[in-house]
């Protein structure tokens, strides 16, 4: 395989992957802050889910709305394939690399 096939094995591979994100979310309960609330005052809370990622060697956190949380679940799930992808189309360039130099 040259260098040019696995490009076009890479863009057929990734184009229909969709939206991406690298993370993780949580799902936790929480207080809302209101003292009138019935629900945090019978110990129940609120659902609340966060997103977790590293940028710059630190850990951030963002919440995500519930109805946000189905197409940023896919999201995460499409960054974890691309991870995979990258790794699969990464041995393959090394082979191709080891041949080239072989060849020279």
């Amino acid at each position: 395989m040259t260098e040019k096939e696995l490009m076009k094995k890479w863009f057929a591979a990734v184009k229909g992957t969709g939206f991406i994100a690298k993370g993780s979310i949580r799902q936790y309960k929480r207080n809302c802050g209101k003292k009138s609330c019935p629900k945090c005052a019978s110990g129940e809370r609120h659902l609340t889910y966060q997103m977790t990622y590293y940028k710059d060697g630190r850990q951030h956190s963002r919440y995500v709305g519930p109805t946000q949380i189905e197409e940023f679940r896919q999201a995460i799930a499409n960054g974890r394939k691309l991870e995979e992808l990258m790794v699969d189309f990464g041995l393959e360039y090394l082979k191709i690399l080891k041949k080239q130099a072989k060849e020279n």
